[in-house]
């Protein structure tokens, strides 16, 4: 009996613990993060190579941080293919001359060596054509430096170079062109087209009146710098001279 009852108890026992066990569950959550991705985006600069230059007069416009617009007119000396309107006739490069690239040119030198804020506005230079028209009803008669004024002419020019003459002065016998009077008071529609003065002053008064305030600078090129054509030369410092505009003689 005594043993029995002991064995009753540790069961009884047993079943109590058991009832009495205490189980843990962990619950465990994943929590899902999206992210977007981030573009980062960083801004390229391209800075121009610059000359330093001290200008040489402190009157030229511009010498800071905008830049200088240059214009060019003229005919095969500043010519230069891939740098003219479409259609224009260029004469460089030229092997025999030994100008073969654009750095070469006086007028690229001058732009983008020697002018320390200075950008190319438009190259209007054609070869064999003259300030004056001869009624050859040719491609370059009809397309003398008064026409490309009127028909392309410059976007937005500060200075404008003028380069012109060589042609006339072996446009017609003995010499040259006809000089003709200047007309500086005439209305443009009436200055004769087809003299040398005339033709310049028509010029040079369209490119003031379409571009106001630009400055003009008078090249007189060094095939007029002979006792020859001295009359042409002189011709084209006369006009310089009447309008204040400065001149450029180019010597061999």
């Amino acid at each position: 009996m005594r043993r029995i009852g002991k064995t009753a108890l540790l069961a009884a026992l047993s079943v109590a613990f058991a009832c009495e066990k205490i189980v843990t569950v962990t619950e465990t959550v994943t929590e899902t993060v999206t992210v977007k991705d981030t573009v980062t985006i960083t801004d390229t600069v391209v800075e121009k190579d610059t000359v330093e230059t001290t200008a040489p007069v402190p009157a030229l416009p511009s010498w800071g941080n905008s830049p200088v617009r240059i214009g060019l007119i003229g005919d095969s000396i500043s010519t230069f293919a891939g740098w003219l309107p479409e259609g224009y006739v260029a004469f460089y490069p030229n092997s025999a001359s030994g100008i073969q690239e654009v750095e070469q040119t006086y007028w690229h030198r001058l732009i983008y060596d020697l002018m320390p804020d200075a950008v190319l506005d438009r190259n209007l230079a054609f070869s064999a054509t003259r300030l004056a028209k001869i009624g050859t009803e040719d491609n370059y008669d009809k397309n003398d430096f008064v026409t490309r004024i009127d028909l392309v002419g410059f976007d937005d020019p500060d200075i404008v170079l003028i380069h012109g003459g060589t042609n006339d002065r072996r446009a017609s016998t003995p010499t040259h062109v006809i000089l003709g009077d200047y007309g500086y008071d005439k209305p443009l529609e009436e200055l004769d087209r087809y003299r040398f003065r005339s033709s310049y002053v028509c010029l040079v008064r369209k490119i003031m009146e379409k571009y106001p305030g630009v400055k003009i600078v008078c090249i007189i090129g060094d095939t007029l710098n002979t006792e020859k054509y001295q009359d042409l030369a002189d011709s084209i410092k006369a006009i310089a001279d009447h309008y204040g505009f400065p001149t450029v003689s180019f010597t061999y």
